[in-house]
């Protein structure tokens, strides 16, 4: 018999997930949306709002209105997925068509490029200062080495901090709504200090 399907348009990852199958609670998409918006360029921005002149309760009015429409936004775009148990690339298919959906897809993939780009360089700074307060000579390591306008410091935070990101990516979904448990209260603890 003739193969109908291709697997190039379904595969493990593209099924909709079972009832069972599904054990994001309330809990888990509020930490994660927490660590969307409480985040170092988030504090960077608040600082530099300040910096310009604005005061601190305008700047809370500002990062308040950002994260109710950054929350519309997010859950507008995950209502279907979460209802349904769907995948963006597969939901998007209905609108765009199933080769269409491809350009809103990867238009979201490079966003989501850009933005661990950003939040992985802050990271790693903030890891760099970490680092430069517990072992004062870290910022001399490696001398006038320099790759990509990073000294060898700040290259190896950064690696490191990637690092991460990939131990935790490489383990699925899962283990990212355990960092998120996890990493949802430490956030509110270095926003409290």
């Amino acid at each position: 018999m003739k193969k109908t399907t291709s697997d190039r348009l379904s595969n493990k990852d593209l099924l909709p997930l079972e009832d069972g199958e599904r054990t994001w609670k309330a809990v888990n998409f509020a930490s994660i949306w927490m660590g969307c918006i409480h985040n170092i360029p988030t504090y960077a921005t608040v600082g530099g709002l300040i910096a310009i002149g604005l005061s601190p309760w305008q700047v809370l009015a500002i990062i308040v209105t950002a994260s109710l429409i950054l929350f519309a936004a997010l859950a507008l775009n995950g209502h279907a997925g979460t209802k349904y148990g769907l995948p963006f690339p597969v939901i998007i298919r209905a609108s765009y068509g199933i080769y269409g959906a491809n350009i809103p897809a990867l238009l979201r993939a490079f966003t989501a490029i850009m933005w661990l780009g950003i939040q992985t360089f802050a990271g790693s700074t903030a890891l760099h200062i970490l680092l430069l307060n517990i072992w004062p000579g870290w910022g001399s390591l490696g001398g006038d080495w320099n790759i990509l306008g990073l000294h060898l410091p700040g290259f190896l935070s950064f690696i490191f901090f990637w690092g991460i990101h990939l131990l935790v990516l490489r383990h699925g979904m899962e283990s990212i709504k355990k960092f998120e448990v996890w990493a949802g209260p430490l956030v509110y603890l270095v926003f409290g200090g």
